[in-house]
């Protein structure tokens, strides 16, 4: 939502940059914690956060990340198929 909004309202604010900072919020207030390394490591801060509160999470992972990975696998497939990257 606040990736919508900053590309919405970037004009009006007249700013030339915007930073979403998210669950940042929540690391500061000490509400949440990072994740260990080897998890940042791998890029599966997306999933620790799921198991840390997966009846708030599941729907935004289940609605975004499904549907990238599919869309990433077809690109595989696409780029094997056809032999090129472009």
């Amino acid at each position: 939502m606040k990736e919508r909004f900053a590309t919405k309202y970037l004009e009006a604010m007249n700013v030339p940059v915007t930073l979403g900072v998210g669950g940042m919020f929540d690391i500061a207030a000490g509400i949440a914690t990072f994740a260990p390394k080897w998890i940042r490591v791998l890029c599966l801060e997306w999933f620790y956060r799921l198991v840390q509160e997966p009846r708030r999470m599941w729907k935004r992972y289940l609605t975004t990340n499904i549907p990238f990975l599919w869309l990433v696998q077809k690109e595989l497939v696409r780029r094997r198929v056809l032999g090129r990257t472009t």
